[in-house]
């Protein structure tokens, strides 16, 4: 599925996976009566965290950074900015044909709308590669606000180093690697936290206190489909995983050796090991339908699930966590497109590929049962494949060898076999 992530979780790791919900970055807090700070003392913290960080890390530090108090106007500026300059409009309503024809979210979900809040709800602060600055929210309280500069000076640190300004170059349609590249920035930033965060006591407190009261302030984040949750979170809490399992072998040396060489797909951050033996995805070439789909048809967006896309799909259709890792575990690449046509038509094209015959055997049974599930009807046989017809939704599903094409429509006028021979 289209994956949507903020650009932008102790003690021990049993504290991460209470606080899945919560990363440095997007810390949320329910705030009483809180310890604001002035502008001169925020500076002063930035610079005494900065150093720390740096010692923790075991990345010099090339530069201190500037520190700035931003108004709750200003951040949603922000915000709304980060998206425009990011998501094309075509972009954003092929996001949201996806989420809604596989029933991902409901009907009239407004995804602009819903992300805007959720990431005005959730962030504390944020450092931004463009002006080379760290931005703390107002409403942060002063010790809380450590934990984030922690996470956000680490990513200073590694733009000194690594440069994360490639991150805004990534070239477009290629989701899945940028979101690996992105999950070892994030779960960098996450271990590097956690490490000073251990480093005393009075830091713990006020982390799991932040997890403690974001019940309140976390709401549009908790009443968000499963798609979008788990899509926020991913970048830090697999790639706190991914970056760990590299620590432990060769310690932040084999972390910093990682954004030289890095990885390429979802897959290998779910994995290391094949990061580590450096197993490659599959290129999987685009093919245009729309002369094939008609006037009026056009093209919105095509792009790469990944291991993690084809998972999240499955286990939010399902809801079933395991089958979904399972039948998605065998993925080898993929490409999908999304377009759309007059009078609300539209169609979504998927071309999987996988490891094996028998990976493609599961991935599709586990497709098949999502298709009964949303459809409510057994399929129909026809051309080698099987098809769904109901009322909102027609689903052509065909395995062949080790490849799995899927057509999911509403109101399409076309035979999708003749199409599925074109992909």
């Amino acid at each position: 599925m289209p994956v949507i992530v903020a650009s932008w979780l102790g003690l021990a790791t049993n504290l991460v996976d209470a606080e899945d919900k919560i990363a440095a970055a997007s810390s949320a807090q329910k705030q009483v009566s809180p310890s604001l700070m002035t502008a001169s003392e925020a500076q002063k913290l930035a610079d005494s965290v900065l150093r720390e960080t740096s010692v923790v890390r075991g990345l010099n530090t090339k530069k201190m950074v500037p520190c700035t108090i931003q108004s709750p106007d200003a951040t949603q500026a922000m915000l709304q900015d980060s998206m425009r300059d990011n998501i094309s409009s075509n972009e954003v309503t092929a996001m949201t044909i996806y989420l809604k024809q596989l029933t991902l979210a409901p009907p009239g979900f407004d995804l602009p709308k819903y992300y805007l809040k959720m990431m005005d709800e959730q962030l504390a602060g944020y450092y931004d590669p463009k002006t080379d600055k760290f931005y703390a929210t107002s409403r942060v309280d002063r010790l809380q606000l450590q934990t984030v500069m922690a996470h956000e000076l680490t990513h200073a640190l590694q733009d000194q180093h690594f440069d994360l300004s490639r991150l805004d170059k990534w070239p477009k349609h290629e989701s899945d690697s940028r979101l690996a590249l992105q999950s070892l920035v994030e779960g960098d930033a996450t271990l590097a936290m956690m490490q000073y965060t251990a480093r005393n006591p009075f830091r713990s407190v006020a982390l799991l206190a932040s997890t403690l009261f974001a019940g309140d302030s976390s709401k549009t984040f908790q009443a968000a489909p499963m798609v979008l949750q788990d899509s926020l979170t991913f970048p830090y809490t697999n790639g706190m995983s991914f970056v760990s399992a590299l620590h432990r072998k060769g310690g932040w040396p084999a972390v910093n050796k990682a954004f030289k060489q890095s990885p390429v797909s979802t897959e290998q951050i779910l994995h290391p090991e094949k990061f580590l033996s450096q197993e490659k995805p599959v290129s999987v070439a685009f093919r245009d339908l729309t002369k094939q789909l008609g006037q009026g048809w056009k093209l919105l967006d095509h792009d790469v699930n990944g291991e993690f896309g084809l998972y999240l799909t499955l286990k939010s259709g399902l809801n079933n966590q395991s089958e979904a890792y399972t039948a998605a575990e065998g993925w080898a690449g993929d490409r999908y497109a999304v377009y759309q046509g007059p009078n609300g038509a539209n169609l979504i094209t998927q071309v999987t590929l996988w490891d094996s015959e028998p990976d493609a055997h599961q991935f599709a049974d586990a497709y098949s049962r999502f298709a009964a599930k949303r459809t409510k009807i057994k399929p129909t046989a026809k051309n080698g494949a099987q098809l769904w017809l109901s009322q909102n939704s027609n689903i052509w599903l065909q395995r062949r060898g080790k490849k799995v094409i899927i057509l999911e429509s509403a109101l399409l006028n076309r035979d999708p076999a003749l199409l599925a021979r074109n992909l």
